[in-house]
């Protein structure tokens, strides 16, 4: 699975920012997971989504997406 990443920058639950930089990231973005989808893994492959993002990061996503689908209260 992928979420979406915005570069308007709006709070919500299920958002989570991304600093400039993070993942490679060129401009500050929102990471939208009440939009997670799915996406063919050759994209991943010769795309350009070759960055990664700290884990603290990642675990804010993690929670994002389980308020989003309704796992964790928001």
């Amino acid at each position: 699975i992928v979420v979406p990443l915005s570069t308007t920058l709006r709070l919500a639950p299920t958002h989570v920012e991304l600093p400039a930089g993070e993942g490679g990231l060129k401009e500050t973005s929102m990471a939208k997971c009440e939009q997670v989808t799915a996406l063919d893994k050759s994209f991943l492959i010769r795309g350009p989504f070759a960055g990664t993002i700290n884990p603290s990061i990642m675990r804010e996503i993690e929670k994002a997406i389980q308020r989003a689908i309704g796992i964790v209260a928001v």
